[in-house]
């Protein structure tokens, strides 16, 4: 076994040396805290999660809010429902022109259905 592993060749070590100098590539400096954006974060993340809008009046999900950013205003599901809208307002805006910029488009769907699959 020893000659075995004596022939094996040994994966090249990268030399690593932490600098203290090094800034997080995520941190955006000079930013500062803004209630619209985080409004803005927790619509989107309600749309994509598919949660509903109450999400926002639980308690332990605001939590985490508040703890990392303790400026952090709490928003209703009212809100939450409206900026949702917003957004969804503001992208279909988007991509309408994007369509009118197209001379042609692709549509494909996948027909296959399950045989547990209730018909309807």
């Amino acid at each position: 076994m020893s000659l075995y592993l004596a022939k094996q060749k040994k994966q090249c070590i990268i030399p690593f040396q932490f600098s203290a100098t090094a800034v997080n590539p995520f941190l955006t400096l000079g930013i500062r805290y803004s209630n619209e954006k985080m409004r803005e974060i927790i619509a989107t993340t309600i749309m994509v999660h598919e949660h509903p809008f109450n999400i926002v009046e639980d308690e332990v999900w605001m939590w985490d809010f508040q703890f990392a950013n303790p400026e952090f205003c709490k928003v209703c599901r009212k809100t939450a429902r409206s900026d949702c809208i917003k957004i969804y307002e503001a992208e279909k805006k988007v991509l309408k022109t994007l369509l009118t910029s197209l001379s042609k488009i692709s549509l494909t769907t996948d027909m296959w259905r399950s045989t547990h699959q209730v018909a309807e």
